[in-house]
C-alpha cells in the first residue's frame, strides 16, 4: 500500500480522523465526510463491489456530476486493484455504450435518473448499476440496477485487498479529448499521479489542509489532480456545489484557497465586479482602484 494514493487516506484517517475530507451542499446544508468516515466507507464499498463481482484489473465506470459518492467509488475500486474510469456527464448514450463495451466494464456507478437513462440501452454490457441519488427512483431498483447506499459490504475484504496494492499499479483510466476520433483512455498509475502532484506542488505551492472547490468534470485529469490527488496528499477539504445553478453562491460561501476555472468563468466574474463598481459610491471605487493596482503590480513581478 505504501506509495499509493490510498496510503495517504490511511494517514489522514489515523492522524486527524474527525477533520473534514469532503463537504457537499444538499438541500441548502453543508454535509461533512470526515477522513475516518471516508476510509470506512471506502473499505466497506470495496467489500460490496467485490461481492457484486468487481475484481482486480476489471473496470468500474463512473458517470455523473462531482460528488462525494464519485470519490468513494473511485477509491473503493482502487482498493480492490480495479480500474476506475470516469465518463463525462454530458456524454451521449452512444458514447456511454462505447466506453462500456471498449473497456469491458464490470459495472457502472451513476448519479441520477438522467444518467441511468443513458445506461439502459447498454445494460447487457454490465453486471450491475449503482445509483447514488436515490430519491424518487424506487421503480428503477430491480435486476441489475441497485441503490448505492445498499452496496456497502464487508470492510475486511477491502482491508485485505488494500494490503496488496503497489505504486506501479494503474489507479485511473482517464479519457482523452477525442479531437481526432474516438476518445481513448490513458492508463495512469499511482506513481504517475503522485509525480504529477509533486511537480504541481513545487510550481504552485499548495497549502496543507487547504479548502478547494470541485465542479469541473472529474473525468478530466486536471480536476482529478485537484479533487482526488491533491485532496489525499495535502489533506485538503474538497467542497462540492449543490447544483451547477448554485455554483456562484456556493463558491462565495466556501471561499476556497484554490480552485480551477476556465477563462469564461473568470471573465464573467470580472464583468460582474466591474459592473457593480461602476454603480458603487466614490469611496468604494477608490479602494477598488487601489486594491486592483496593488494586485496587478504583484501579478507582474
Amino acid at each position: 500500500m505504501e506509495g499509493t494514493l490510498l496510503a495517504y487516506l490511511y494517514q489522514h484517517a489515523s492522524r486527524e480522523p474527525e477533520a473534514p475530507a469532503l463537504r457537499v451542499k444538499r438541500l441548502g446544508v453543508w454535509q461533512k465526510t470526515s477522513w475516518k468516515d471516508l476510509l470506512d466507507r471506502t473499505l466497506s464499498l470495496a467489500g460490496g463491489l467485490w461481492a457484486l463481482g468487481l475484481g482486480e484489473g476489471e473496470v468500474l465506470a463512473i458517470l455523473g456530476h462531482n460528488a462525494p459518492e464519485w470519490v468513494e467509488a473511485e477509491l473503493a475500486a482502487q482498493a480492490l486493484g480495479a480500474l476506475p474510469m470516469g465518463i463525462y456527464a454530458d456524454a451521449m448514450p452512444e458514447e456511454v455504450g462505447y466506453f462500456l463495451e471498449f473497456t469491458g466494464a464490470k459495472g457502472i456507478v451513476v448519479s441520477d435518473e438522467e444518467q441511468l437513462d443513458k445506461v439502459y440501452p447498454h445494460l447487457h454490457l454490465v453486471q450491475f448499476v449503482l445509483v447514488w441519488e436515490e430519491a424518487g427512483m424506487s421503480r428503477h431498483f430491480q435486476g441489475k440496477v441497485r441503490r448505492f447506499s445498499q452496496a456497502f459490504g464487508d470492510p475486511r475484504v477491502g482491508e485485505e485487498a488494500l494490503k496488496k496494492r503497489r505504486p506501479e499499479e494503474v489507479a485511473l483510466l482517464a479519457p482523452t479529448s477525442g479531437t481526432t476520433g474516438r476518445s481513448k483512455l490513458a492508463m495512469l498509475s499511482h506513481q504517475n499521479l503522485l509525480a504529477g502532484h509533486y511537480a504541481l506542488r513545487e510550481a504552485l505551492g499548495f497549502q496543507k489542509g487547504a479548502w478547494v472547490f470541485s465542479y469541473l468534470p472529474l473525468p478530466w485529469i486536471g480536476e482529478q489532480m485537484l479533487t482526488v490527488v491533491q485532496g489525499l496528499v495535502e489533506g485538503s477539504t474538497v467542497h462540492f456545489p449543490e447544483d451547477p445553478t448554485t455554483l456562484r453562491e456556493d463558491l462565495k460561501e466556501v471561499q476556497p484557497d484554490f480552485f480551477l476555472a476556465p477563462p469564461r468563468l473568470w471573465e464573467d466574474m470580472a464583468s460582474l465586479i466591474q459592473s457593480r463598481m461602476a454603480d458603487a459610491d466614490p469611496l468604494k471605487r477608490f479602494f477598488y482602484r487601489v486594491g486592483m493596482g496593488a494586485l496587478l503590480e504583484g501579478a507582474t513581478r
